[in-house]
């Protein structure tokens, strides 16, 4: 389900695209994660310690991060050729290769590593930290597939590119430059969004995202109040991080597909985690299900052993007992079958299954019906004729 992604043909081709010239506000930061000794160990614990321990604020914590990650991970070329190749492949499945401690181990990734060493590297210095895939365009170039960060800095969310920051390849060559840039990092979201277009809009982290179509344009400006209704992020994405992680993802490929509906790979996922989820409110179902049908046989067997001795001793001593299975049983299959009836499934098998098993959950509630008269029926009769009312 997840996406992955390639970088572009980068920033730097032969010429640095953007000016180093400039003074960093963070140069003090800078200074101190460049002057650190080599790290030889991947664990990812020691590291975050290592690169914030120094700084006292969440900017500082994140740009320590940052600065380290862009300079100290080189790009994956020969991956990314690979990834070129087999794109419809790599896109359904995830690259193990690109966690956060392979990236750690090999100094190398494609952009899908650089952002899963971020947010491993942000969450253990406990600073929330997303991955976001969508798609990627340098300078007016055609839009390709990419990842990148949203973090969340004093309360606020922002967004920055570790992967653009770190250099480019050298097509000449066919081979990565470390340049660092800082252009990408903690960026105002109208000028990230001409470059970075997540699949999620509400990571555009603007109260007007735009359309796929829209950043796709050649003639793509930035949205405003008279381009699209006003969209609150904040509210999203304050639900967002409420919910399980399934109805996240539901809720996530749904404003994909509002905003790039013509996105094949969301609608797949999208109706996978559908019936995923409507699968697993089947299964809490069948499971109160089965266990009004425990209750139901646990009644028919002291019945039945009474019916096959003709006695009654039993009978009469589990009169509350058997007036409580058989309650407590039809509660059960009664929740059971709006349970199934609250499930919607996108695929005709499983539908099918659903209304199997509601239409056995109603002959089901039929025979407890009649074994509860048969109960009434029995315990109004004196016990001195009960066993004709076996």
């Amino acid at each position: 389900m997840r996406k992955f992604c390639k970088i572009l043909l980068m920033l730097f081709i032969s010429t640095a695209c953007f000016s180093q010239n400039k003074k960093s506000p963070f140069q003090n930061v800078d200074d101190k994660i460049l002057k650190l000794p080599a790290y030889n160990s991947d664990n990812l614990d020691s590291l975050a310690i290592l690169l914030t321990k120094e700084f006292s604020t969440e900017k500082e914590k994140v740009r320590a991060i940052f600065v380290w990650v862009a300079n100290n991970v080189s790009y994956n070329v020969p991956k990314y050729a690979e990834r070129n190749r087999m794109m419809n492949v790599i896109l359904k499945k995830a690259d193990d290769g690109e966690s956060a401690v392979n990236v750690i181990r090999s100094r190398k990734a494609v952009c899908e590593g650089y952002s899963n060493l971020i947010k491993a590297l942000c969450n253990k210095s406990g600073i929330a930290c997303e991955t976001i895939q969508g798609i990627g365009r340098p300078d007016q170039k055609p839009a390709d597939l990419h990842g990148w960060n949203a973090v969340k800095i004093d309360g606020e969310w922002k967004l920055l590119d570790a992967t653009w920051a770190s250099g480019g390849i050298n097509l000449a060559k066919n081979k990565f430059e470390n340049r660092f840039d800082d252009t990408f990092f903690l960026t105002n979201p109208l000028l990230f969004i001409k470059t970075h277009y997540p699949f999620d809009p509400v990571w555009q982290l603007s109260p007007h995202p735009i359309t796929r179509k829209a950043f796709e344009s050649s003639l793509q400006k930035t949205s405003s109040p008279q381009d699209s209704t006003y969209f609150n992020f904040n509210d999203t994405l304050n639900f967002y991080f409420q919910q399980d992680s399934i109805s996240q993802l539901i809720s996530s490929n749904r404003r994909t597909l509002a905003f790039d509906p013509e996105n094949n790979f969301a609608e797949q996922n999208l109706d996978n985690l559908i019936n995923y989820s409507e699968n697993e409110k089947m299964n809490k179902a069948t499971k109160i299900f089965q266990e009004g049908v425990n209750q139901y046989n646990e009644c028919t067997e002291i019945i039945n052993e009474a019916k096959r001795t003709r006695s009654t001793k039993k009978m009469n001593a589990s009169e509350t007992r058997l007036k409580q299975l058989v309650k407590d049983s039809k509660s059960n299959m009664d929740k059971a079958i709006e349970l199934y009836k609250s499930v919607k499934f996108t695929d005709n098998t499983n539908a099918y299954i659903l209304e199997s098993n509601i239409d056995n959950g109603k002959k089901n509630i039929v025979q407890l019906d009649t074994l509860n008269k048969y109960l009434e029926n029995y315990y109004n009769t004196p016990k001195m004729l009960r066993v004709s009312a076996l």
